[in-house]
């Protein structure tokens, strides 16, 4: 069968798919029912006289039952006498004798005129598609799903394209209306581009617009289609993309290995060095079995070139310089990826970007997670001095305001894009809906004032008999109501209609207020614990006393402390944020606190109430939930969920339904049926928070829970937390976040390791105590213009202040 495929696929010029597969369709058909005397003549429609007749000569020898008087020769007589006009079988094309005729009327009748040719092969294109529908059915799919497979975003034909290496563009690879993309690295201008994702409709018709050297921040709700997109465009598999076209993606979740150190992880990252040293070895094994002699010494010649071109002898010594860089101490370099922070193997995935070649396209999803100050700092510092062209999706408002020369919007199932950073697209929106209701307001006062004009015009023509004056009242109404609300976004005058040019940027038409509705912000609402009577504002929830932790036991006292001589008090009113470098021991103090690391005696005491409950959502919560990928949500929280004390009360007041839970967090609606996989990053960590607080918990610790979570989704998170009545410990460093429900900062300090100074919202607002201590971190590395506005709006607050102050003294005196 395969022999007969290979004939029909090498017909020149080639023929398409949907006649290949109809051809191959009836030979299989022929192959099952062991007669193939009546597909000669389709056959010959399409192919040579030789090709059919190798195609006879392989269905004898493959006929199943055939009889041992059965002559060879019959099919291939049959075939000549269907070449000349001659047949016996009543199906289609029959063909009568020729008869004496005019030489017209002989041209006419002739079945191989370029007329006969075209109808037939039109008629045999829907006969191949209804014989793909049949076969379809015969496999048990069904025939939507596969249009959708095959016709979903021109995915079949930029694959064809890419296999083939054919441009695209044109009828059959993206439509004649698109331009033909070739080897064009520099910007990306896609004038249609749809994505699906499990069913649902990501992007739809939506331009696409990167130009080289703009730095995009990607914003938009979870659940939009962000990672999917980029995970697209890192794949090359948005149909029209440049060829060639280098783009490296840093991911939201970075795994480890614990057989892979960190030198070893950066090195594997040059995909085509390490592609070039496995071919060299293989191309030498064939070189030492005297395969190829020629042929291998030439490759292996021009493998040492490109070899050499790359600078492969001194990539250690490359990567050792960017971890450096990166101040991963030789402990870290040296040792496994696994014993690595969130926050250092983010660093390692931004160094595997930067090791690679130079890159056209960098995509950075969430780069910012699990990063120190430090790192926020390096990390804003390359991407705004190099020459770079990226996408990067963050949730953190102030490094989007550092980094971005442009925003780019997914919302709507389309890509809007917004000159200037995130503060610039913020101050246009609020411009745009104060403009936008203005025109509404004046719209409906303009209508009141025209409707009351055209009421008195139509009243006065009725009075009168002239049939001129009526249908002038009726052109006065249908102008005035039509002009109502017209406006230019650019504030340029506008034309009804113009002839002058057939350009709309010409014309100037009008345009209407058009408000989409935006989906609802997720309004969080996290259930209270219930305090026992004994239990006041002010008594210790947890005490930990003179703690001198390290995770050595054998080490000296002062030898790597991770925490030294730490005494802290733990009440009902704390929600205190944990500041500090990457690996100075952050996680490792909320372990201390929920239990999971235990302390010696000479290590310190940690008191806990024996009628309290601590939650704890780690760095790798939603890592964790990879293990229900397969269950939907309704499933993971009934099967998880349902027997804590609090979900079932909210859940037996709802008749029994779980969604009523999780509707607290966003997780109601449509979202209870999908998937877990299927569930972005922020809806994950909703549905860790859900999982955490369906039993009463009084104590909450929080490392890094903000990743993955939007910014509306964010705000709301932090009105829920200023709202719960609960003790809130958050490992995290968005201050715009942070400064929304918390009183005291705990900061690991930089000059002493293992100290934490405590300080509390007193005489100075949060926000004001994590700009000083932001400033002071930023200004030990070089400093940066974040710093530089942090002081400035601390300087600010202190003067106004003193001035009041000063104000209330002179009243008093």
């Amino acid at each position: 069968m395969n022999s007969l495929i290979q004939i029909i696929e090498s017909h020149k010029p080639a023929l398409e798919p949907e006649i290949c597969q109809y051809l191959q369709s009836i030979v299989e058909s022929a192959i099952e029912d062991g007669d193939a005397a009546d597909i000669f003549d389709v056959l010959s429609n399409f192919l040579s006289e030789d090709e059919t007749k190798q195609i006879a000569s392989l269905l004898q020898a493959e006929a199943p039952g055939r009889d041992e008087n059965y002559d060879a020769t019959t099919t291939t007589e049959e075939l000549n006498k269907r070449q000349h006009g001659i047949t016996s079988s009543p199906i289609a094309h029959q063909v009568k004798s020729p008869q004496p005729c005019d030489v017209a009327d002989e041209k006419s009748s002739t079945p191989s005129s370029p007329k006969s040719i075209t109808t037939t092969k039109s008629r045999l294109r829907k006969e191949a598609r209804l014989q793909k529908k049949k076969n379809t059915k015969k496999r048990g799919i069904k025939v939507s799903d596969v249009s959708e497979l095959v016709n979903d975003d021109h995915a079949s034909a930029w694959k064809e394209c890419a296999e083939s290496n054919q441009s695209w563009g044109g009828r059959g690879h993206g439509g004649r209306g698109v331009r033909l993309q070739g080897d064009n690295f520099q910007n990306i201008h896609l004038p249609s581009v749809s994505l699906c994702f499990e069913g649902n409709e990501l992007l739809l018709d939506s331009k696409m617009d990167i130009v080289k050297g703009h730095r995009y921040g990607l914003i938009g709700r979870n659940g939009v289609g962000k990672t999917t997109l980029l995970r697209q465009l890192a794949s090359g598999s948005i149909p029209g993309l440049p060829r060639g076209m280098i783009i490296r993606m840093v991911k939201q979740q970075v795994d480890a290995r614990d057989d892979q150190t960190t030198l070893e992880a950066l090195v594997e990252a040059d995909e085509y060095r390490t592609a070039l040293l496995e071919e060299q070895d293989e191309v030498e094994r064939k070189f030492d079995s005297g395969i190829d002699l020629t042929e291998c010494a030439k490759r292996l010649s021009d493998i040492a070139v490109e070899l050499d071109a790359i600078d492969a002898d001194n990539a250690e010594e490359r990567a050792m310089n960017i971890l450096k860089g990166l101040s991963f101490t030789k402990e870290m370099i040296h040792g496994t990826t696994i014993n690595l922070s969130g926050g250092w193997r983010m660093r390692l995935a931004l160094a595997q970007a930067l090791f690679s070649p130079s890159s056209d396209l960098i995509l950075l999803d969430e780069c910012t997670n699990h990063l120190d100050l430090h790192g926020m700092a390096w990390l804003e510092n390359y991407l705004t001095t190099k020459p770079l062209t990226i996408i990067c999706v963050s949730h953190d408002r102030s490094f989007l305001d550092a980094v971005s020369t442009d925003i780019m919007v997914l919302e709507h199932k389309r890509l809007t894009y917004h000159a200037g950073n995130y503060t610039n697209y913020k101050n246009k929106m609020n411009e745009k809906a104060s403009r936008e209701s203005q025109i509404l307001d004046a719209s409906e006062r303009q209508r009141t004032k025209a409707i009351a004009f055209v009421q008195k015009q139509q009243q006065q023509s009725k009075k009168s008999s002239d049939p001129n004056k009526q249908r002038q009242a009726k052109m006065i109404k249908d102008k005035k109501l039509d002009r109502i609300g017209n406006y230019r976004e650019d504030g340029k005058r506008y034309k009804q209609n113009s002839l002058k040019k057939l350009s709309e940027d010409y014309v100037r038409l009008a345009q209407k207020v058009v408000i989409e509705v935006d989906e609802p912000v997720v309004k969080l609402r996290l259930p209270d614990p219930s305090w026992p009577p004994c239990i006041t504002d002010g008594s210790p929830l947890i005490q930990m006393e003179d703690i001198n932790f390290s995770y050595d036991n054998s080490a000296e006292p002062d030898d790597n402390l991770l925490l030294k001589q730490l005494t802290l008090n733990i009440t009902r009113k704390t929600k205190a944020a944990v500041v500090g470098a990457n690996g100075c021991g952050k996680s490792s103090l909320l372990k201390l606190i929920v239990g999971v690391v235990c302390l010696t005696k000479r290590q310190g005491v940690i008191r806990r109430h024996p009628n309290i409950r601590v939650g704890f959502i780690s760095q790798y919560s939603v890592e964790d939930l990879n293990k229900y990928a397969h269950m939907t949500v309704v499933e993971y929280a009934e099967g998880n969920l349902s027997s804590g004390e609090v979900c079932s009360s909210i859940t037996s007041k709802a008749s029994g339904n779980i969604r009523q839970y999780l509707g607290m967090f966003g997780l109601g609606g449509d979202h209870a049926n999908r998937p877990i996989r299927a569930l972005s990053g922020g809806e994950r960590m909703r549905l860790c928070f859900a999982s955490v607080l369906a039993s009463t918990v009084h104590v909450l610790l929080l490392d890094e829970a903000t990743n993955h979570i939007d910014l509306e989704t964010m705000d709301s998170l932090s009105n829920a937390f200023k709202d719960w009545q609960g003790a809130i410990i958050m490992v995290s460093h968005n201050q715009s976040f942070l400064s929304g429900f918390c009183n005291e900062l705990w900061s690991f300090s930089e000059e002493e390791k293992g100290k934490i100074d405590i300080s509390h919202d007193d005489t100075e607002s949060f926000e004001e105590l994590f700009l000083r201590y932001k400033s002071n971190i930023l200004a030990g590395v070089g400093g940066t213009s974040i710093s530089t506005r942090g002081e400035r709006h601390l300087m600010a607050k202190r003067a106004a202040r003193q001035n009041a102050n000063v104000s209330r003294h002179t009243v008093l005196l």
